[in-house]
């Protein structure tokens, strides 16, 4: 092996392993960031859903603009219907997303409903 191959080879290595060590303190900082984004959200959830002196309505309402404030709803929502999702219309995709976001902003208002005078835990975040 010559001497000129052989440096190539621990050049390469070396950036190597110096990208994939910025590359994991990345990983780290969206985790964290990641958790405090969740830890926030389910804060601000509970305290606005929580209370049992709010009317549903209210509930609902405050939930709807925090769903639609802080999710990709369209993508979600996109990604639950798969496949079907390129044979809809546009009229059945449109219809699809309202219900859609009906069922998650209901579902939710309810669960958190019963959650009162409780709190969330973030147990572990993942980046992809």
């Amino acid at each position: 092996m010559s001497f000129q191959l052989l440096r190539r080879r621990s050049l390469v290595g070396g950036l190597l392993a110096v990208v994939m060590l910025f590359s994991c303190q990345a990983v780290a900082g969206i985790e964290e960031g990641a958790n405090a984004l969740l830890k926030s959200l389910a804060d601000q959830a509970i305290k606005s859903l929580t209370d049992a002196d709010t009317p549903r309505p209210e509930r609902i309402r405050r939930f709807r603009n925090m769903f639609r404030a802080n999710f990709a709803v369209r993508s979600i929502g996109k990604f639950v219907l798969g496949r079907n999702w390129r044979r809809a219309s546009h009229e059945e995709r449109e219809e699809y997303l309202g219900l859609f976001e009906d069922l998650i902003v209901v579902t939710y208002v309810d669960r958190f409903s019963r959650l009162a005078g409780g709190s969330m835990i973030v147990k572990k975040t993942r980046a992809e």
